[in-house]
């Protein structure tokens, strides 16, 4: 784990911090590694190579082991790749709290 997934863990001493901080280094690593998704197709493609791999270790019984947990973060980091090169998150936060609004004010 890297200093930085160290660092999460001990302030947010639970299984979800945990969780995040092991797909947040994932993802730091990829993105040294690899461009940006250029495509919905490549970003799919990507997340099912990780999700093969997974349900590989799944249907043979070890999914539970440190090397399928490895591969489920992978997913995780991709999948969370997908949302950041190819669909703004920003723009779809901005519109859910719009919608959000919209909603309580028909409701009031």
């Amino acid at each position: 784990m890297s200093a930085t997934a160290d660092a999460y863990v001990l302030h947010h001493d639970t299984a979800f911090g945990a969780a995040l901080a092991l797909v947040a280094d994932e993802l730091s690593e990829a993105y040294g590694r690899f461009a940006d998704f250029n495509s919905p197709h490549e970003g799919k493609a990507v997340i099912e190579e990780e999700l093969d791999e997974l349900w590989g270790l799944v249907k043979a019984n070890t999914g539970d082991t440190a090397t399928a947990c490895g591969e489920a973060i992978q997913v995780a980091a991709m999948a969370l790749r997908y949302v950041i090169d190819l669909c703004d998150p920003l723009e779809v936060v901005r519109a859910e709290r719009e919608a959000m609004s919209t909603h309580s004010e028909r409701t009031a």
